[in-house]
């Protein structure tokens, strides 16, 4: 967090100013064009970010992980490789990549939340105080069941009825 700590904002190109945590987690599975500028403010040169796994390491990253690695959680789809050390410090390797869900990715960067992994390759989280996140201690105090409702994905549901037409204020099947 040392390379942010000066950060105040993010600029986004033809868009809004952001806030660096938000553009951090934004930029985890997105494509990125580096800017460098001088003193002034005039550009130096524009590289390209390599932050992103290739396809094969990606296959890799689901194998092992499977689904997101946040202790309870089931979401196999939807799921991003998110850098343990963050990228450029950190390289884009299998030791330094674990799967989570947008929920999840979201408490690491936005509320501080921690993920480690073991030699053998299995996530530990921690919460922001620094504690082991413990599911059991948190399933008994309720707070892992029970997401906010402003923090639980909604993915639309497709319908397979068929399609209907108001005709004279009732409802009728088109034949």
């Amino acid at each position: 967090m040392l390379y942010r700590a000066a950060i105040k904002a993010v600029p986004i190109e033809r868009g809004p100013v952001i806030h660096p945590e938000v553009a951090a987690r934004l930029s985890c599975d997105a494509r990125l064009q580096v800017v460098l500028h001088d003193g002034k403010g005039d550009p130096l040169g524009i590289g390209w970010a390599g932050r992103n796994p290739p396809p094969w390491l990606m296959r890799a990253l689901r194998h092992r992980d499977e689904r997101c690695t946040f202790p309870g959680c089931d979401l196999r789809r939807f799921t991003h490789a998110h850098h343990i050390t963050k990228w450029p410090l950190g390289p884009t390797t299998l030791r330094n990549l674990v799967l989570v869900c947008p929920f999840h990715h979201k408490l690491v960067h936005e509320h501080h939340w921690k993920v480690e992994l073991s030699k053998a390759g299995a996530a530990t989280w921690f919460c922001p105080n620094g504690r082991r996140f413990d599911p059991a201690a948190a399933r008994l105090q309720g707070r892992l069941d029970r997401a906010p409702p402003s923090a639980r994905v909604r993915y639309p549901t497709p319908t397979h009825s068929t399609p209907k037409r108001v005709h004279q204020g009732h409802l009728r099947r088109i034949p």
